[in-house]
């Protein structure tokens, strides 16, 4: 709903207006990853944090990172050991309030070693989500190997004695498995 776009529209912009003095409109493009600890345990009963961070920025859009902390069961010492929940990472674009077009987002500044991390996962990031709307099967037609496939499916389904799916291999894409 709109808790998400409010709590992560709410820390992009206020950053933006303490650097730059402009209003956006930030919403929510994609969700592109959440990531869920193995190790951690999620107990409603402990206290829960959650902290974000720009990560990357373009012309108009950012990515934000989400992470979800909890407390230790028993605090014995002053400064406990928060462990990771959730990590999550969401691209985020700024929209002027009047013509909701594209607005140009400030560059972020890099002052730490964490942020120059951060910035390099978010660079890492976007390079994967441009090779990924690349290769997607919204923007390129399958290939011959693929349309086989596909073929092979719809006959298992419809003619279930009549062929056996074949595996084929493409490379740059992941087989499509055998029902």
């Amino acid at each position: 709903g709109d808790a998400p776009n409010t709590v992560l529209g709410m820390g992009a912009s206020r950053e933006m207006r303490r650097r730059e003095g402009n209003h956006f409109v930030i919403v929510t493009a994609s969700c592109d990853r959440i990531t869920l600890s193995p190790r951690v345990h999620l107990d409603v009963r402990q206290d829960l944090r959650l902290t974000g961070r720009v990560t990357h920025v373009g012309n108009s859009s950012m990515e934000v990172e989400v992470e979800l902390e909890q407390a230790p069961a028993c605090a014995s010492t002053s400064t406990p050991q928060w462990s990771s929940v959730m990590t999550g990472y969401f691209v985020m674009v700024a929209r002027d309030p009047a013509s909701y077009k594209a607005a140009r987002v400030p560059r972020l500044q890099l002052q730490s070693d964490a942020d120059r991390a951060a910035w390099e996962r978010g660079v890492r990031n976007n390079e994967r989500r441009k090779q990924e709307r690349a290769t997607s099967v919204h923007s390129t037609v399958p290939t011959e190997d693929e349309m086989k496939v596909i073929h092979d499916l719809f006959l298992v389904h419809h003619h279930p004695i009549k062929k056996k799916p074949t595996q084929v291999s493409t490379p740059g894409r992941p087989s499509a498995p055998a029902p």
